[in-house]
């Protein structure tokens, strides 16, 4: 089971869809294919025109499609020979994708999603052969150095049994703070007196990471 940032795996909607690219040479791309469709295309440039379509709203089939990319994910990591060459390739095509497309999930949608496709890196690690810590690199740095989405991902991770102190490691990705630095930052904003309630209890769930990771280090 891999732990989700609210402590679930996918939707057994999901997981059944993902089904479909199970026999694929190149489940990768097949997933990209879809997300690509031209109704899907449509969608994205209407809403790039809001000031004349009044859609502002990515429609259901765009959310379920990502979704469906880390359900698929679970399976090509956890078959009996795993294929990690493709769990990369969709686990970028998925990060890059949404990201690209900030109005598909909701405010708390965005970090959530994340969370929860980070939360399936330390079982790609388990068997994949490439350099993990240039991947780490690579996929940290598409987060624009939030500090929001850069805790929850490293949650992701830990709740997975990663140890983030390999992530504090990498070197200047983080616009030369440490990951130390930043997840503590973080948690000081959101529990700053007339901070916004959150209702993932997230900055409590953080600094539970924050003590287990960094309680020994100075």
């Amino acid at each position: 089971m891999r732990y989700s940032e609210d402590f679930s795996s996918t939707k057994w909607e999901e997981h059944y869809l993902s089904k479909v690219f199970w026999d694929s040479e190149n489940p990768a791309k097949e997933w990209l294919d879809i997300w690509n469709a031209s109704d899907l295309l449509e969608k994205r440039r209407r809403r790039s025109f809001y000031s004349y379509t009044k859609e502002d709203r990515l429609g259901d089939g765009e959310f379920t499609h990502s979704y469906v990319g880390i359900a698929l994910l679970d399976y090509l990591f956890s078959k009996d020979e795993p294929d990690i060459e493709q769990a990369c390739l969709l686990f970028e095509s998925i990060l890059v994708n949404v990201l690209n497309e900030p109005g598909l999930l909701s405010f708390d949608g965005l970090p959530l999603f994340l969370s929860n496709i980070f939360a399936r890196l330390p079982h790609i690690f388990k068997v994949q052969q490439t350099n993990e810590n240039e991947l780490l690199k690579g996929y940290f740095s598409w987060l624009g150095g939030d500090h929001q989405l850069i805790s929850l991902c490293a949650y992701g991770m830990h709740k997975n049994g990663y140890d983030i102190t390999q992530i504090e490691n990498l070197g200047s990705i983080f616009s030369g703070k440490s990951l130390k630095q930043i997840i503590a930052t973080y948690i000081e904003w959101e529990e700053r007196e007339g901070g916004k309630p959150n209702r993932y209890d997230w900055p409590s769930n953080c600094r539970s990471m924050f003590n287990d990771a960094f309680q020994n280090t100075a």
